[in-house]
């Protein structure tokens, strides 16, 4: 394999964590508007599901795509402005 597909799953993930952290670090009120972003994809995935649930497409019966779940988004904070 030639060095240049040699970046694996490892080396991939310990970049996306040292890029998230020095976004946290910088602006810590991301977290605040990722979740706000979250859920508002996740408030129209449901609207168009519900819509499409509802309706009949090019004479086919439709099938709901997202069910009822909860889910949560738990944040260790080990030091001020530091997600863990």
């Amino acid at each position: 394999m030639s060095s240049r597909f040699s970046y694996n799953f490892a080396q991939a993930l310990n970049d996306v964590i040292k890029i998230a952290s020095n976004i946290l670090e910088l602006e810590p009120g991301i977290i605040r508007s990722a979740q706000q972003i979250y859920s508002a994809a996740n408030r129209i995935l449901r609207a168009v599901d519900d819509l499409t649930a509802k309706t009949e497409l090019l004479g086919q019966n439709s099938k709901r795509i997202v069910q009822p779940y909860v889910a949560a988004e738990i944040w260790e904070q080990s030091q001020p402005n530091i997600i863990v």
